[in-house]
């Protein structure tokens, strides 16, 4: 190489020494904006990770990874099992069912007997989408659950009636004419106080306990402020004080609603944004009312980032303000943060759409001091935030596709399980374990976490009941899928048994438990319809179910939803053995004409003859004895799917209605905005 071409040579390497350096340093301002390469030297993975600005989650239609027809596929066959709600003008001047307050009215868990049109958007996560692939795969499920209704009813008047097999339905007293509780007094607040504080400020750590208690005691405030604020409070610890038939909680929500007017957003203020979590994000929930939660919770939304609760301030800029300038700062990330945890929590399965729950712009820090002097309190706030960050990213998936790819259930799942297994959870520090609501909380979360973890499989599970192809025949990732969602059911069914009543049963473990529980049972449930022909599958269902039908029966002093869910699973577990009996009727049947040994009538052996040459050919081509195949295409799957199934199922309150077997009046569903 001749001397003049050295200098050029040198000249090139520089220049493209210099453009890596130009590339990594773009790199490294686009992952890390406002930070120098010296000031990220020093950090750790996770310090690294924890500065990464969010990014919402790559859309699932890129995961091609699943290897058999992809996820796109599989999302249109599920489709078809959501209904859009329609609205009826009329529906706005009637009044509101007398049911609606006694745990009726959750369409997410067809509750309200389940209406012909949705009165709210769900994804297929709701109990309705299995609701509707039981009657596919088992059309006389109808007509068994209408007869189960109208022998509970007259179980009522003849207590030797029972006219189905599998467990007895739920013995509910017969009404009496309910005598006006006595209204709260100051000595009903302080109990409601102490209880909010043991079991519900553990969930959402956003009040400073000392302050508003001397406030109370005190009674130097009577603004609408505090009064918005000290209602909501009394509400929410009335139900944590009580059991679930109590309705001291509902005078407390009245008193809190004078306040809830429209001029009430018109000037934000911290304290409003506080009763009005607590309001939106749990009271309505546990009072059956969660489309004016969702509603309440939008509007705090955008009155917490119009008080800058979304952003944390450095303590150098606030060199004019007072010293307790951390514990304000404080106070603020706490009502942000559970702000943002209650909205995820409750907005989970739902199919919707995040709405920037959390995003660019959003810059507070996960809550530093335990000013209450309770380390655990706020080791668990950070542990529920950590959690909501992976189940936000869930739900943005959810929301865009009805099935995930296979890496995206892998790398959520993988997500959700490190967030089990951290020590604060699994090895919880010996002061908070004497805390009985934060172990409440603790236990509450990890229910919730495994209770994703399903959803992230259940879609699969519905997939594989609408195909009805045997498990040979799908790919070996859809196969570990539904292993996977079944098992993780079957654990979460036995973990929440175990451990709802560990310490002395609660209203807050009791109505978190009956929720989660009723929706895990749905996925042994179904498998009982589209597994019949698994010996296996079937038995471990049934213990399941019964496991749930104990628990919830326990439950029903501690959840106002308890006896309706215990219900529905009842009528629904009755159905499943009435259609095992008639498949192995069928089975009998069939291997008697085989063996020319059979006495029937000459039109029902030829039906026999022809079912057996049917299930043969479908043995010969792969597909599961015993299991009927379902073709959902053209007019007859719709009328299945959008048929008045839930009309005639009947899944009413006794305390409120009665029931006179198929063809009974029904008029009480114009109650209903449907």
């Amino acid at each position: 190489m001749s001397e003049s071409s050295r200098p050029a040579e040198a000249t090139a390497k520089r220049k493209t020494v210099d453009d890596d350096s130009t590339d990594s340093n773009a790199i490294l301002e686009r992952l890390f904006p406002g930070l120098s390469s010296q000031d990220l030297s020093n950090l750790s993975r996770e310090q690294l990770i924890e500065r990464l600005p969010y990014r919402p989650p790559a859309s699932p239609h890129a995961d091609n990874e699943d290897g058999d027809r992809d996820s796109q596929e599989d999302a249109r066959s599920l489709e078809q099992l959501q209904d859009f709600p329609e609205s009826r003008t009329a529906a706005t001047s009637r009044p509101q069912s007398p049911s609606a307050s006694n745990g009726v009215t959750d369409d997410i868990n067809a509750l309200a007997l389940a209406p012909k049109k949705a009165r709210s958007y769900l994804g297929v996560s709701s109990v309705v989408a299995v609701l509707r692939i039981i009657l596919l795969l088992d059309p006389d499920s109808k007509a068994f659950t209408s007869s189960a209704a109208a022998g509970h009813n007259a179980a009522r008047s003849g207590p030797d009636r029972d006219t189905a097999q599998g467990p007895k339905e739920p013995q509910q007293p017969p009404a009496s004419p309910a005598e006006p509780e006595q209204l709260p007094t100051m000595w009903d607040e302080v109990p409601a106080i102490n209880a909010y504080f043991t079991y519900v400020h553990p969930q959402i750590p956003l009040l400073d306990e000392a302050e508003f208690r001397e406030c109370y005691m005190s009674r130097r405030r009577s603004d609408v402020r505090w009064k918005l604020l000290l209602n909501s409070v009394l509400a929410m610890g009335s139900v944590a004080a009580s059991t679930a038939d109590s309705k001291v909680h509902s005078v407390f929500y009245e008193r809190a609603r004078q306040h809830l007017g429209l001029e009430l957003f018109a000037a934000s203020h911290l304290e409003t944004v506080q009763a009005l979590v607590i309001l939106g994000g749990m009271y309505l929930h546990y009072a059956q009312q969660p489309h004016l939660a969702n509603c309440l919770v939008g509007a705090t939304f955008r009155m917490a980032t119009t008080l800058g609760l979304h952003r944390d301030y450095s303590e150098a800029g606030s060199a004019s303000r007072p010293a307790d300038f951390m514990h304000v700062a404080e106070i603020r990330r706490r009502t942000w943060w559970s702000l943002c945890c209650l909205d995820a929590c409750n907005s989970n399965f739902l199919g919707r759409p995040t709405l920037g729950r959390m995003g660019p712009g959003h810059t507070a820090k996960k809550p530093e001091s335990p000013f209450d002097s309770n380390s655990a309190m706020t080791t668990l706030l950070t542990d529920t935030i950590d959690y909501c960050e992976i189940s936000t990213r869930m739900d943005d998936y959810l929301a865009d596709h009805s099935v995930l790819g296979h890496s995206t259930r892998q790398e959520l799942d993988k997500a959700f399980l490190g967030w089990l297994n951290r020590p604060s959870l699994s090895h919880p520090d010996s002061s908070g374990d004497s805390h009985a609501g934060i172990t409440v909380a603790r236990n509450v979360m990890r229910w919730r976490c495994q209770s994703a973890r399903i959803f992230i499989y259940r879609p699969i599970l519905l997939w594989y009941a609408m195909r009805r192809e045997p498990a040979s025949r799908i790919s070996a990732s859809k196969r570990e899928a539904i292993q996977a969602c079944r098992a993780i059911a079957a654990h979460l069914i036995e973990d929440i048994s175990h451990s709802w009543q560990t310490l002395p049963p609660c209203v807050m473990a009791g109505w978190h438990a009956t929720w989660l529980i009723y929706q895990t049972s749905m996925v042994p449930m179904l498998s009982l319809f589209c597994d019949s022909g698994y010996p296996d599958v079937v038995a471990a269902s049934r213990r399941q179910i019964e496991r749930v039908i104990s628990t919830l029966s326990a439950l029903e002093n501690w959840s106002c939803t308890a006896r309706r869910s215990l219900e529905v699973v009842t009528r629904l577990y009755n159905a499943s053995q009435a259609y095992h009996e008639r498949l192995q009727q069928q089975q009998q049947q069939q291997r008697q004409v085989k063996d020319g040994s059979a006495t029937l009538p000459p039109d029902v052996a030829e039906e026999a003859s022809r079912a057996m040459q049917i299930q043969s050919q479908e043995a010969a081509e792969g597909q599961v004895q015993g299991t009927p195949a379902t073709n959902f295409s053209g007019s007859a799957g719709e009328e299945f799917l959008l048929g008045e199934f839930f009309d005639d199922m009947s899944w009413m309150d006794g305390l409120h209605h009665s029931v006179h077997g198929v063809g009974n009046d029904l008029a009480f569903l114009d109650y209903y905005e449907m």
